[in-house]
């Protein structure tokens, strides 16, 4: 186990045969890429351990990142082929790097969490965090951390989801004419 350092290219993904993408920095300053899946190998769908299934990838579909410069998350939304929002996906982070939108980058912290269109919200790799510990990846003042941010993510997302969500509708609907 290791902590995996991610570039907002998204880049090398296997699964991903051909992609259109946009970078830019939102008016409030963070860093902002529109990814479209063009060709697949396959969609990539997420359990979220209650009977729903949902779609994270599929030919069409968009990916849009948010980051700011500094914070220790990272937002990526899926928007269906048509335009629909329907998931934001939060990687907790060690820090983003993101002084320019082209070169945005973070190391995952393993924990993520979700927020539906439905506003639903669901915590993963729970586990990963607690392997991460126990096999020194992190220490304990890192795990503290993490699971504090989590914490207040979730209690964001329960007061806050929905304008989070308008904010990244709004930033989807200003990339996609940049495609």
């Amino acid at each position: 186990m290791e902590i995996k350092h991610k570039s907002i290219r998204r880049e090398p993904w296997a699964r991903v045969l051909k992609r259109t993408q946009v970078f830019f920095s939102a008016d409030d300053g963070g860093a902002v890429s529109l990814l479209r899946f063009d060709k697949l190998t396959s969609s990539l769908i997420r359990d979220y351990g209650d009977g729903l299934l949902g779609t994270v990838a599929e030919e069409g579909g968009y990916w849009l990142q948010l980051a700011y410069d500094g914070d220790d998350y990272w937002y990526t939304a899926y928007f269906d082929p048509s335009g629909n929002f329907r998931q934001v996906y939060i990687d907790i982070t060690g820090g983003n790097d993101c002084k320019s939108a082209e070169t945005a980058c973070f190391d995952d912290l393993f924990s993520d969490i979700v927020y539906t269109a439905e506003g639903r919200i669901y915590i993963f790799d729970e586990d990963e965090l607690l392997s991460a510990l126990a096999e020194s990846v992190i220490n304990k003042t890192v795990f503290e951390k993490v699971k504090k941010l989590t914490t207040e993510k979730v209690a964001f997302l329960k007061t806050d989801g929905e304008k989070l969500k308008a904010q990244l509708i709004s930033l989807f609907d200003k990339a996609v004419n940049m495609l």
